[in-house]
Parts: C-alpha cells; structure tokens; sequence
C-alpha cells in the first residue's frame, strides 16, 4: 500500500529535506523518542477506560489501593459529574488520540507532518496541565484522593518532556518556513 502525502507535502519534499532539525545532534521525531509517550499513553489508556467503565455503571465497584472509596468517590464527585460525558471516558478518548498520533509518521515528521506533531503536542501539554489542576482540586474541594487519578495524571505529566522537543523542532521549522516565504 503506497500512501500518498498531502497536499502541501511534495514527495520530492519528504524524500529529499534532512532527518535531524538544523543545529540539533538526533531526531526528536524517532522512534526512541516517541516509543516512551505511547506507553505511557497506553497505562494513562487502561487506567482511563477502567475508571469510566465504573462512571458508566459497567462495573459495580473501582479498586484503589491507597484511598479505599476515594477513586470512587473522585469519580462520582460534582466537579467530575459537571461535565456531560464521563470524564474518564473523554480521557481514555485523549490517550487514545495520541497513541495514534504517536505511532503515526517516521523520524521526519517533524518537518512532513508538522500538524500532527503539533495536534499530538495539543493532546498532551495542555491536557497535562489541566491533569495537574484537577489533581490539585482533588483534596481540597472533594476530600479525597485518587491512586488511580494519580497514576494516570503521572503517566500525563511525564510524556511532556518526551514530546516537548519534537513541538520545539517543529515550531522552529514552521518559523524557518514563514521566514522563507
């Protein structure tokens, strides 16, 4: 199966332009690079589906190791039920993205596919942020924690610096292209 790129994207372009970013020593669109934010996309994905499962009514208990009830209770909270779908299942829906847009694309995506690193870079600093706020809240506003909520927002904040230079090499080729008109 040949898979055309496109449009914007000549082949001459994708087969011809360099594999590492002008003035950088590796590719931060490698596999090694991206490998270590899809798994922990994959755990934050496990941990995500099994906690809306509970929200769905699917399972008629959450196991958490640390807190007893407090998964439980983090779950099934106002600030988790304000949203109007269960939030676990919207988180599984976001690691799910960017277990796609991870595997997606060679060691030159950062220059062939700028938009995909760049949603992919959407999926996971901003997210991760708002993971950090949320975890945050947890004590203060709900009286609890959540192992498991930990857990995944961990797996979050970690894919941050793993995906934070392949957004650098990307912003700065767009710029180099802006520039060149």
């Amino acid at each position: 199966v040949v898979i055309s790129p496109p449009p914007g994207i000549s082949p001459v372009a994708r087969m011809t332009g360099p594999d590492l970013p002008p003035g950088w020593s590796y590719t931060p669109s490698g596999m090694t690079n991206r490998i270590p934010i899809v798994a922990l996309a994959v755990v934050g994905l496990l941990i995500s589906r099994y906690m809306a499962a509970f929200q769905l009514g699917h399972i008629d208990q959450v196991w958490d190791p640390f807190f007893g009830d407090g998964t439980a209770k983090i779950i099934t909270s106002e600030v988790s039920e304000a949203w109007p779908v269960a939030d676990a299942g919207l988180g599984a829906a976001v690691y799910a993205m960017e277990i796609v847009t991870g595997v997606v694309g060679d060691k030159r995506r950062w220059r062939t596919m700028p938009w995909v690193v760049l949603f992919f870079g959407i999926l996971i600093v901003p997210l991760g942020v708002v993971s950090i706020f949320f975890i945050i809240i947890q004590p203060i506003v709900i009286g609890t924690w959540c192992t498991l909520c930990l857990v995944a927002a961990l797996a979050m904040l970690l894919q941050i610096p793993y995906s934070f230079d392949e957004i650098l090499a990307t912003l700065q080729f767009l710029k180099d292209r802006v520039r060149q008109g």
